[in-house]
């Protein structure tokens, strides 16, 4: 008898459903992302895990450098949101 597959496990932050994962590092974990809204328009989706005051500040200065860039050569910040409480 054959195992019987599970559905894949999706994956959802805030309106946005995870596609597929490219990479994590010390703080953060980078994700393809599709709104649920806008079917067919992906987004790069950043998780940023701060534990001290100190990271949460390098990661609220992080947003506001991408909110100042304007430029086709870069990625721009669209949407922010915190999620969950320490």
């Amino acid at each position: 008898m054959a195992a019987a597959k599970r559905a894949p496990q999706v994956i959802r932050y805030g309106q946005y459903l995870v596609k597929k994962k490219f990479g994590t590092g010390a703080q953060s974990r980078t994700f393809l992302a599709e709104k649920e809204e806008i079917s067919n328009k992906f987004f790069m989706l950043k998780l940023v895990n701060y534990y001290t005051e100190e990271e949460q500040q390098q990661a609220d200065q992080e947003i506001e450098q991408l909110e100042r860039l304007k430029s086709p050569y870069t990625v721009c910040a669209s949407d922010m949101f915190i999620r969950g409480s320490h």
